[in-house]
């Protein structure tokens, strides 16, 4: 089931997604599904947000990435590694 829709704004566009699989404490992934593709996004060692190739539909650019995955993390409250 999918849940309610998340809203964006990106390079002056607005842009609703859905988290199909959220992220959790030791699983800092997610799925979402965006324009109705899907596509998988985790954080990586340096903190970054990227698309993962596993069952993506489509490349996002790169800054749309970085917001969403912000968005992400502000809505499951994923916290930075200490390092």
């Amino acid at each position: 089931m999918i849940g309610i829709p998340l809203r964006i704004c990106y390079n002056h566009e607005e842009y609703i997604y859905y988290i199909l699989s959220p992220p959790g404490k030791k699983r800092r992934s997610c799925e979402i599904l965006l324009e109705c593709k899907t596509h998988l996004l985790f954080l990586d060692e340096q903190e970054v947000w990227t698309e993962g190739n596993k069952g993506a539909d489509g490349k996002l650019e790169s800054g749309l990435i970085q917001i969403l995955g912000k968005a992400i993390s502000q809505h499951y409250s994923i916290k930075k590694r200490r390092l």
